[in-house]
């Protein structure tokens, strides 16, 4: 059921499911969907992520090393997205990536 009295503006959509709220949103070429979390979790994950990777072709880390403190950052590059400064807080050294790591 669309629920257009908690949609942002125009460029938002709003949904209730038996599985929870789902929000459409577009921002520039993008689209960002949530489904399962609450509106305003789901709202600022959608901010975060357009702070992130707001245009241009979508950047994934990737990571050489093996150290077993990387495998939550194995594991979240494997599910999409990740920001490649975002990799050095699950090293023991800090960043183990390079400007060439990112693909």
């Amino acid at each position: 059921m669309e629920r257009a009295k908690d949609e942002a503006d125009e460029k938002e959509q709003v949904f209730s499911t038996s599985e929870g709220d789902v929000l459409i949103s577009l921002s520039g070429t993008g689209v960002f969907v949530s489904e399962g979390f609450d509106l305003a979790l789901a709202r600022k994950l959608g901010n975060t992520i357009v702070s992130v990777q707001a245009e241009g072709p979508m950047k994934q880390a990737a990571v050489h090393e093996r150290e077993p403190a990387l495998s939550m950052a194995r594991v979240l590059a494997s599910l999409g997205a990740v920001n490649a400064g975002a990799l050095q807080r699950y090293t023991s050294r800090g960043s183990t990536t390079s400007a060439g790591s990112v693909r």
